[in-house]
């Protein structure tokens, strides 16, 4: 079966949701007990904590209702909504 467009949909929603999960443990619960020499540069946890930030400001976390709307209208049979451009 070939890879379709709503599997890629899918995929995306299942990604940018792990994307969201890890984010919330990073900010709130990682990077709040590690300690503030965590924080300096070089050091570990500020390269995770950066990399996360830079993730989670994606294009692909930041248009969460418009794809979740092709997940929807994918699993239902409905045609592909048309992207303002």
């Amino acid at each position: 079966m070939p890879f379709s467009y709503g599997d890629d949909m899918d995929l995306a929603a299942t990604l940018r949701e792990v994307i969201m999960l890890c984010w919330d443990v990073v900010q709130s619960d990682l990077w709040q007990t590690v300690g503030a020499s965590a924080s300096r540069d070089g050091e570990r946890m500020q390269r995770v904590f950066r990399d996360m930030a830079i993730t989670i400001a994606h294009r692909n976390v930041q248009q969460r209702e418009l794809f979740y709307g092709e997940v929807g209208r994918h699993v239902l049979g409905e045609p592909r909504a048309p992207f303002a451009g």
